[in-house]
């Protein structure tokens, strides 16, 4: 591909990076290696490795293993009686349940998250995003909407928004949490927006 993996000598770690770099201690390393390491890479696996946040940070963050969904088998994949049934390789869910597996039940789904104020705000915004959010449901059935087989959380008063006006989003990745936001539509139908949203 376009990144190599090299020993970095100075910080005694395996760092990762673009392909033409010929220092692996410097040139925009994209992912370090837990330290101290030596030339022998195969001691490495197993280890944490970290991620640069910004190209020109210095914030680290653990790389999460990541997981690849081969697809269901049987009905015991889709979590069984009552929850989901196998059908060509998916999952077809329940009335009430969702996700990849079957795996949520759509009762017990917060209504209501709340940002742990005692920690830091999030950091690298440009303006100040809402604290508290509710989940987001289909207005016309009233079921959770998903994205990346998670529920989907807006700000309180998300719905006395405008057309055009900004709304906070904040959704769990499967690794991550990720916060954006989008402005209402014109038929000011949040729920449509995250239809089929992977």
């Amino acid at each position: 591909g376009d990144t190599t993996i090299g020993f970095c000598d100075t910080l005694k770690a395996w760092t990762l990076g673009p392909k033409e770099r010929t220092n692996f201690c410097e040139g925009g390393a994209m992912a370090i290696s837990s330290g101290p390491a030596n030339l022998d890479i195969s001691a490495i696996l197993g280890k944490e490795w970290f991620v640069r946040i910004g190209a020109d940070s210095n914030r680290l963050l653990p790389l999460t293993n990541v997981y690849s969904n081969r697809g269901c088998v049987t009905n015991l994949d889709c979590g069984g009686e009552g929850r989901g049934e196998c059908l060509r390789g998916s999952c077809s869910c329940e009335a009430g349940f969702f996700g990849l597996r079957c795996h949520y039940d759509e009762s017990k789904v917060c209504d209501h998250i709340r940002v742990n104020e005692l920690t830091d705000e999030f950091t690298g915004l440009r303006r100040r995003v809402s604290v508290e959010f509710v989940v987001l449901r289909n207005d016309d059935n009233g079921k959770v909407v998903t994205a990346y087989e998670h529920p989907v959380y807006v700000e309180p008063d998300a719905s006395q928004k405008d057309a055009g006006q900004v709304v906070d989003v904040i959704v769990y990745c499967g690794l991550r949490w990720l916060l954006t936001s989008i402005a209402v539509p014109d038929d000011g139908r949040l729920d449509l927006h995250f239809t089929d949203f992977h």
